[in-house]
């Protein structure tokens, strides 16, 4: 599940959602619609899984708790608390 960090370091306003600003992050976890990345924001990103789950994407499957990733934000929702990531850089700024 999301957690937010007991001290705020990057606040979600301050994060670069354009799709091709890199993150470098760690992975705390996964449930059946994603994987947990922390990349020093005040809450946790997910990277979101195709409907079967993160063992149905080949490139999520193998993503355990503390492995380093290379991520980018596509949707913050700070009303929600939500950073949406991907693995996959944007060629032009979202």
């Amino acid at each position: 599940s999301v957690t937010c960090a007991s001290r705020p370091r990057t606040l979600l306003g301050e994060i670069a959602c354009d799709g091709q600003t890199p993150y470098a992050g760690r992975v705390m976890g996964s449930a059946w619609y994603g994987v947990f990345v922390d990349i020093g924001a005040e809450c946790q990103g997910r990277l979101p899984a195709p409907p079967g789950g993160p063992g149905e994407d080949p490139r999520l499957a193998p993503l355990k708790p503390g492995d380093a990733v290379t991520v980018y934000a596509v949707e913050i929702r700070p009303d929600l608390g939500r950073i949406a990531l991907s693995l996959d850089r944007r060629e032009e700024a979202l």
